[in-house]
């Protein structure tokens, strides 16, 4: 999610060296006994953050996952939101994070597909399809709504009008 005064408002770019190794009391100095460069770190904190998001459709379940991301709730909760709605756009500018991104994205649709309902009609192919349209509709979902003003009607109405989608598709995938 869009950071609201959270490490992650700035972006890849937008975020000093300094600022994280400080929260984790290390000098700026220090950096370099943990990583190569800046691309280094960004590409870990990234996968960090898609492992955390992969535990979280494990702890809650699919349908459950996706009820807690399309809320209010989590739209709101900067340090602890999405990486991939809060930097995927800066993500497709910084190449050196890109198989990072990769990698926890088929993993995320991995975890979505195996929580999705069982049925003897939908295919594996079906299945994950599924997964793609709920992951793509939820994160887009995120990121329309973070990019509206906190009091702004769409913010609400966007999270809404996509969870009622999303985990219908969900809940009935033959009904596609």
């Amino acid at each position: 999610m869009v950071s609201r005064g959270s490490d992650r408002q700035g972006g890849f770019d937008g975020t000093p060296v300094a600022d994280p190794m400080a929260k984790a009391g290390f000098t700026h100095g220090g950096f370099y006994n943990h990583f190569s460069s800046k691309a280094a770190l960004l590409a870990e904190a990234s996968s960090h953050g898609f492992s955390r998001t992969a535990a979280a459709i494990e702890s809650a379940g699919t349908v459950e996952f996706l009820r807690q991301f399309l809320s209010r709730a989590h739209r709101d909760a900067c340090d602890e939101g999405c990486t991939l709605a809060g930097l995927g756009g800066d993500a497709a500018r910084r190449p050196e994070v890109g198989p990072a991104f990769e990698e926890g994205i088929e993993a995320l649709l991995t975890q979505l597909e195996r929580g999705l309902p069982h049925s003897d009609s939908t295919s594996d192919q079906d299945r994950g399809e599924h997964a793609i349209n709920a992951l793509a509709h939820a994160v887009g979902a995120v990121v329309l709504s973070c990019a509206c003003p906190d009091d702004a009607a769409p913010a609400d109405e966007i999270l809404r009008t996509c969870r009622v989608d999303v985990l219908a598709r969900v809940d009935h995938p033959d009904d596609d």
